[in-house]
This record gives C-alpha cells, sequence and structure tokens, in this order.
C-alpha cells in the first residue's frame, strides 16, 4: 500500500480469465527502487513453477474514488469526449475496459489519473520485453484501476482507421517449466497540493524527459544539411501559373493519394493543391524566398517570394477576409479554416519586415494583414475565433481551437504595427482558449480534417503564451506556457516500436521516440511537434528546465531520420532530396493499402516549412550545436 494505492499482480490465462500467481502455477518477485522525487521503479521477475503455459502478466494499481481526470497519452484525453467523431471514446466499450497496445501510446503501457488529491501514473520501461506493453484504466467497485499489461492487447476492438474497428488482438507469452522472465514498470504517485488536478502529471513528463528514461535519436543530418535539402525540396514545389506563382501542398504517386509502386511516379497533387497555410504553406514559401533573396541576393527568389504574395492577393474579399484554397471557388460562399487565415496573418507582418529591409514596397500585404484584423475584430469582438466562416463572414463552425492560430496572428499584427486594439483582442482570445480547453489539458480540433482532441492546436496557444509573456511581463503566461508545453510533451513517443523486418520502417532502421501521435481520431505518428521546437527551447532558457531542452532535440531529431538524401527508394519510386512524407505508421492503425511499419507516400510541403521556421527560428541560438540539449 502507497499513498492509498492499492497494487496487485495477476495474469491473463488463454481464456482470459484473471488469475493470481499462487507459488503452484507461477510465482512473483519484486524489486524496488527510488529513481526520481515521485517515482519508484519495480522489477518484476514471474517464474514458472508448473507446466508449459502461455499467460499475460499485468501489473495493477487501485485508488478509492472516482477519477477526477484520466489520460492515456495519445490516445485517450479524459475520455475523448470533445469532437463529433468516432474515436475510442471513455474508459469502456459496451461495458467492457479498453486496452490500448503500446505502439498506439507514446507511454508504453501508460495512463495517468488523479482522484483522492493523488495523480497516480503506472507506466512500464521501453526495452527489453516491457517495451511491448499495453495500457488500461477504468473504474471498479468504487475504485479506479490501471493496469499495465505486459504484451500486445488491443480490446475489446482494435481500431483500424478512421471511425473503422477490427476483432481484437491478444499476444500471450509462452512461459517454458521453470521459466522465468523480467518485467520492469514505474510507478508516478504525488499529492495534489495547488489544486490543478489537469496538471499533476507535470514532475512526471519532467522525469521522462531528464535523460534517464529514453535514449534520444542521435542527428542524421546537421541543420545546414537540413536547411539546403529542405530548401531545395521545398522549391521544387513552385509552380508558376496562369494566376501567378503557387506553391504546390506536396507529391504523391502519378498526383493521387495511394501508396505507390514501381509504375507511378511523384507528380503534384492533382487537387486541392494550393493553401495558404496548413499543410499547402503558400505564405511560408513566400517568406522563405523573402529571406533566400536576403542572403544571397537573387533577384529570382524575390520575384518568387513577392510573386506568391501578389498571388493570394487575388483573393481578398471587400470585407478583410483573404481564401485559404486557391483552387477552390471564390464567392461568398467559400469556407475559409481560421487556422489557415491564422496562419496568413502570422506570416504576412514577417514578410512585411523583410520587404522593408530590403527597401521594397510592402503596403498592400500590410493593408491585407490589418483587413483580416479589422474583420475579426468587429465581427468577433470576444472569446475564441470561430472555426470557420464564409466568405461573406457568416460563421460555420464555432467550437473548436482552429483559430488559436489566428490568435498568434493577431500578436505577430500587433509586433509590426503596435496598435494596442490588436493585442487586447489577442488576449482576449488567450484567456478563452486557455481556459475553454488548456487549462484542462485539452486542445481541440486544430487538425482541420477531424473534430476531436489533438495536439495541433495546442502548438499556436504555447507560442503565444511566449509571446504575451514577453509583450506584457505578466508571469502568469509564462505559468500557462509551462502547462501548456506539458500538455503536448503527453503527445510524444517514449520509446521506439519494434517493427517486421521487411518493413519501410525496419528497413530504414527508423525509432518512434521523438515522433508525435496526430490525435485522439488518427493513430499515427508524425513530426508535426517540430513546431514548437522554438517555443520548448525558450522556455528551457527562460526557466531552466532542462526537460524543455532535451525534449525539444527528440523533436527536432526524430524528424530528420527518414528526410531523403536523393537516393532513398521506397516502393519503387526514388524520392527527391529533402523529401519526406507525413504519416509513419506505427501501429495497427492504417489505411486500407498501408500496414503496420509503412512510410505513406504523401511529400507534403508543411514538414519542410516547419523544418525551415525552426532553422531561422534557432540559427543564432546554441540548440544546433548543443547536441545533449
Amino acid at each position: 500500500m502507497m499513498c492509498g494505492c492499492t497494487e496487485s499482480i495477476f495474469y491473463l490465462d488463454e481464456n482470459f480469465c484473471e488469475k493470481r500467481p499462487d507459488g503452484a502455477g507461477f510465482s512473483v518477485r519484486i524489486v524496488r527502487s527510488r529513481v526520481g522525487k515521485y517515482v519508484e521503479k519495480l522489477e518484476i521477475c514471474i517464474k514458472n513453477n508448473g507446466e508449459k503455459g502461455r499467460i499475460i502478466p499485468f501489473f495493477e494499481v487501485r485508488r478509492k474514488g472516482n477519477a477526477d481526470f484520466y489520460m492515456i497519452p495519445c490516445v485517450n484525453y479524459n475520455g475523448n469526449f470533445w469532437g463529433t467523431g468516432q474515436e475510442p471514446k471513455g474508459m469502456e466499450q459496451d461495458g467492457v475496459p479498453w486496452i490500448f497496445s503500446s505502439d498506439r501510446s507514446g507511454l508504453p503501457g501508460g495512463s495517468v489519473a488523479v482522484n483522492g488529491g493523488v495523480c497516480t501514473s503506472v507506466f512500464a520501461d521501453n526495452a527489453g520485453l516491457s517495451e511491448n506493453s499495453s495500457a488500461s484504466l477504468f473504474e471498479r467497485d468504487g475504485d479506479v484501476v490501471q493496469r499495465v499489461y505486459f504484451s500486445h492487447l488491443e480490446f475489446p476492438l482494435v481500431y483500424l482507421r478512421k471511425f473503422e474497428y477490427g476483432a481484437p488482438i491478444a499476444r500471450f507469452l509462452t512461459f517454458d517449466r521453470g521459466e522465468e522472465k523480467q518485467f520492469v514498470c514505474f510507478l508516478y504517485t504525488r499529492e495534489v497540493r495547488d489544486g490543478n488536478i489537469y496538471y499533476a502529471y507535470r514532475e512526471l513528463f519532467d522525469f521522462l524527459n531528464s535523460g534517464e528514461y529514453y535514449q534520444p535519436v542521435p542527428s542524421r543530418y546537421t541543420a545546414e544539411e537540413a536547411k539546403r535539402m529542405s530548401w531545395e525540396f521545398f522549391r521544387s514545389l513552385t509552380e508558376k501559373t496562369p494566376d501567378g506563382y503557387l506553391s504546390n501542398m506536396g507529391l504523391l504517386p502519378d498526383g493521387e493519394h495511394r501508396m505507390g509502386d514501381a509504375s507511378s511516379r511523384f507528380r503534384f497533387r492533382r487537387f486541392g493543391k494550393y493553401e495558404v497555410g496548413w499543410c499547402g504553406q503558400n505564405i511560408t514559401a513566400a517568406e522563405m524566398y523573402l529571406r533566400s533573396y536576403r542572403e544571397e541576393g537573387d533577384p529570382g527568389d524575390l520575384e518568387k517570394g513577392t510573386g506568391i504574395l501578389d498571388t493570394w492577393m487575388k483573393r481578398r474579399f471587400e470585407n478583410g477576409l483573404v481564401a485559404v484554397n486557391f483552387d477552390a471557388p471564390f464567392g461568398e460562399e467559400s469556407v475559409i479554416d481560421t487556422c489557415n487565415e491564422g496562419w496568413l496573418l502570422y506570416k504576412l507582418p514577417v514578410c512585411c519586415r523583410i520587404l522593408s529591409e530590403a527597401g521594397f514596397p510592402k503596403e498592400k500585404y500590410e493593408q491585407t494583414a490589418l483587413g483580416i484584423c479589422r474583420f475579426f475584430t468587429e465581427r468577433y469582438p470576444t472569446g475564441i475565433f470561430p472555426q470557420m466562416v464564409r466568405g461573406d463572414g457568416s460563421p460555420v463552425s464555432a467550437d473548436g481551437c482552429a483559430g488559436a492560430m489566428l490568435m498568434l496572428g493577431f500578436l505577430s499584427a500587433y509586433e509590426y504595427f503596435g496598435k494596442k486594439e490588436l493585442l487586447s483582442r489577442a488576449a482576449e482570445a488567450f484567456s478563452a482558449y486557455y481556459e475553454i480547453y488548456l487549462s484542462r489539458s485539452v486542445a481541440a480540433g486544430g487538425a482541420l480534417d477531424t473534430c476531436c482532441i489533438d495536439k495541433e492546436s495546442a502548438g499556436p496557444v504555447l507560442r503565444s503564451a511566449l509571446l504575451l509573456s514577453e509583450i506584457t511581463g505578466d508571469k502568469k503566461y509564462l505559468d500557462y506556457a509551462e502547462n501548456i508545453a506539458h500538455y503536448l510533451m503527453t503527445w510524444m513517443f517514449y520509446h521506439d516500436v519494434p517493427f517486421e523486418k521487411d518493413s519501410d520502417c525496419a528497413r530504414l532502421g527508423l525509432r518512434t521516440t521523438g515522433g508525435t501521435a496526430v490525435s485522439a481520431a488518427h493513430h499515427h505518428i508524425d513530426c508535426w511537434g517540430i513546431f514548437y521546437v522554438p517555443d520548448l527551447y525558450f522556455l528551457y532558457r527562460k526557466t531552466g528546465n532542462r526537460a524543455y531542452a532535451l525534449h525539444a532535440r527528440a523533436l527536432w531529431n526524430f524528424t530528420l531520420q527518414y528526410m531523403s538524401d536523393g537516393n532513398l527508394t521506397l516502393h519503387g519510386m526514388r524520392r527527391p532530396a529533402g523529401a519526406q512524407n507525413e504519416a509513419v505508421v506505427q501501429c495497427n492503425w492504417h489505411g486500407t493499402d498501408e500496414s503496420k511499419g509503412c512510410l505513406n507516400d504523401w511529400l507534403v510541403a508543411w514538414v519542410k516549412s516547419f523544418q525551415l521556421d525552426v532553422w531561422y527560428a534557432l540559427k543564432d541560438e546554441n540548440f544546433f550545436e548543443e547536441e545533449n540539449g
């Protein structure tokens, strides 16, 4: 019994009956050691004293009372009840507790629960027999029950792809007569003294990022190499169209969303090709061309940078809005999501500043930025910004965090124009986003193709908190930033998923440590976490908490692993230098033509823009030189 917890060792037999080791069949020996202020390590040795058998051992922790907050990192955030999707919700499916395998959760076998004034987490080691574990969290007989199953379990259903389910998977371990196997798990217990139940896990993720738990992925390329190759691929996406310069969203097998083969060739995406922010990143392409012009003096870069800006200026509405998809119908019924509009507003002042320093006119871009600000200040003067509006300004979708990118855009505009009303509107929006969502360890719906809990929409809230801290000097924003940073830490993988030897990931030697889960509804991982690498590094500089720097390093190094050097061939197609795909399929959640261990063939623009953004944000810092953070 520890801090009110009851601990037990059980096992499942092949009939899925729960049994206690009784000494005659199986016996247990446990060695405990303190490895952190709030963390104990348990080395559990299980011996088979009877005939050869197949079982799944598990470690269980119980605490009296209902859960005030609970989480299985990357998978379940207090039940996943926000949103309209049909991803796994709650603790159970038809009365049967969910069990999630470690290839879905960033923390192997890990769960977090707060009840009775105590935060409890139990999780497995990320090496040996323990790494291939599974997590479950549910309520029974007035207790919160947390379990680490020391094998691969997906039960009672397997989440196969977006809102589709399949039969359960259970992999039993064979114990020969007299055989012993050792498993390792950890127990985190911390009293919630400050009353903040939603971030009582902060010290847990500081421990995980202390340098003791996971082995960081080595950096495959230097920052300069990454910059050069990212630029090479990013430039290749620029098209000169009858409307002007535009940047294509990326390359696909013959331009189609599918897995490629030897008869396919990478070609520009055929539809939905031009997007100002989010995946397409036209506004960042314009910025990068202008930066390159300032560095190299090539007039062609100036032509492309201003050319892309001018093309998008053709999509302005009289009310101040700008359409965000160029090859979509343009009119009052056009749908404008505030994630994309926010990217445009965030980057336009940056482009204006570069043009001003170079002595070139920028007034029309300034007026566009101010027009966006004026529209949202007048039409939506308080609270969060709507997720989506039409070209005529009417709302399409109100709830969620996609508009947090627009809040960040308001702060960028304030820094450029110095207008107090822009700062006031951003601060008002921040208070709303934080109180409604992030204060409760939830970010909602920044990934525009799914209405669910996610990580992406927390990125601009973290950056906004840091900017507000700098601008206002108010310490509360730094406190908020630390909370949001820890929420984002829950979305990273702290272990390396094992893959079949003939899979893409195995052949590349790809490690999943440092990858980030997409959302509660999309169970693959990606490298979107590099967006907030600069924010974590600057937070480390402000607070001295090394966990932020080490986490930032893990995110950055992960994304460099599968960048093509120009010779990488997958699925019969050679990938251009700098190219890399969006999805790493690390679990049994995938498209119909994919499988676990697959890299998809969607060579998308946003990955390159984020890498270049990180380089420019940190090139004058010590981040790239400090290999160990």
